[in-house]
């Protein structure tokens, strides 16, 4: 949107987000009018909606939201939601819509917060790691530094009222599915976005995995051929094991890693996402041209991927028939097969038949040199 016009912005919704989206906005240069409408009525939308450029959607949950941003689309009016459960429900009909208006769909809100497409189309990573302060991530670092166990740690984030809504990872695979379509334009499928819930986790496997000298911690993997939501393997020093109450973006590419982090406020996210996709519509001269989401081309070959394994020692061979590179290893009593492993594709193990467990091992990590546990194997 160009021109000396200024912008008329509806925020749908109610609550102290919705305030404070509309205090942002009200202040940005080249907005007018910045008007709410606490019960939106998708039936009402050409007279709610009259005369307006631009709607933000901070109604919350995923039909109602849904209805709101196809009716808004409708109208012709851009739309902008910092929803991440409807971008990844629906995000790509709500993008179709917007094309098929020759207008403008945003959810830059929905992924990390902060706008990172340009950063990204910029960077060139060839993986996205993203690890955010939920229940999830939490209860992995009480596991991790304090050795309680999952039933003590569920019990204390609900009694100190932490939103469980992250429990299972739904919530940090959907704000993961919103990062990749800003810059992939292909739809995946059920099997390229497995979840893995932090029920996998005990204080044992947390002891194990010291043995290599690795934390968990509870994230999301992006890459193009998919995303991994669950438990990942870091070396101590990286910046996705010290949160500190920070969302944090790890992105790797050809010349390095870049990390992005910032506070996790649920309110500071939606207002810089939507401030920045605001900020999107307004100088872009054709909006429709800006859905074409920016696609990242990896530099070189494709790197070996790493993870580290558990399985019962009696499947050790399956795994072996897939060539991996086998980078430390070692077998427990227990007869537990533990390695880190390179492969050229995590996902073409598929442990879950193996009876064991597979974290995608991220950023730089060597093999311990000292201290070890266990019996290791040599030859």
């Amino acid at each position: 949107m160009t021109g000396t016009k200024r912008m008329t912005i509806v925020v749908a919704g109610r609550g102290d987000a919705a305030k404070a989206v509309m205090d942002a906005l009200a202040v940005l240069p080249g907005v007018g009018t910045v008007r709410q409408i606490g019960q939106f009525d998708p039936l009402q939308a050409s007279r709610q909606l009259a005369g307006t450029h631009l709607m933000v959607d901070m109604i919350g949950g995923v039909a109602p939201a849904f209805a709101a941003c196809m009716a808004a689309l409708a109208q012709g009016v851009a739309c902008v939601t910092a929803n991440p459960l409807l971008v990844a429900t629906h995000g790509r009909v709500l993008q179709n819509a917007a094309q098929g208006q020759h207008t403008y769909f945003g959810f830059q809100a929905a992924g990390f917060g902060m706008p990172v497409a340009e950063m990204m189309m910029a960077m060139r990573p060839q993986k996205v790691t993203a690890c955010f302060t939920t229940a999830a991530s939490m209860a992995m670092a009480r596991m991790s530094y304090r050795n309680e166990s999952l039933a003590h740690v569920s019990a204390h984030l609900k009694m100190t009222g932490v939103d469980m809504s992250d429990w299972g990872g739904k919530v940090t695979q959907a704000r993961a599915m919103a990062l990749r379509a800003l810059w992939h334009s292909d739809e995946l499928r059920g099997q390229q976005v497995p979840r893995v819930g932090v029920e996998s986790m005990e204080p044992a496997d947390v002891k194990r995995m010291r043995e290599f000298g690795l934390y968990p911690v509870f994230g999301a993997e992006i890459t193009e051929d998919g995303i991994y939501t669950g438990p990942l393997a870091v070396a101590h020093g990286s910046p996705l094991l010290a949160q500190n109450a920070r969302d944090v973006l790890l992105a790797q590419t050809e010349l390095g890693d870049v990390v992005l982090a910032q506070d996790a406020n649920e309110d500071q996210r939606m207002v810089g996402g939507v401030v920045a996709d605001v900020r999107t519509f307004m100088r872009a001269s054709k909006p429709a041209l800006m859905q074409a989401p920016l696609r990242l081309m990896p530099m070189g070959g494709k790197a070996a991927e790493r993870a580290y394994v558990r399985i019962p020692f009696a499947a050790r061979e399956e795994v072996l028939a897939f060539r991996p590179e086998i980078m430390d290893e070692r077998m427990d009593g227990d007869g537990l097969w533990q390695a880190v492993v390179a492969v050229e594709e995590i996902a073409a193990l598929k442990l879950s038949s193996f009876g064991g467990m597979i974290f995608p091992l991220v950023g730089a990590w060597a093999p311990p040199t000292a201290g070890s546990v266990g019996l290791r194997l040599v030859g």
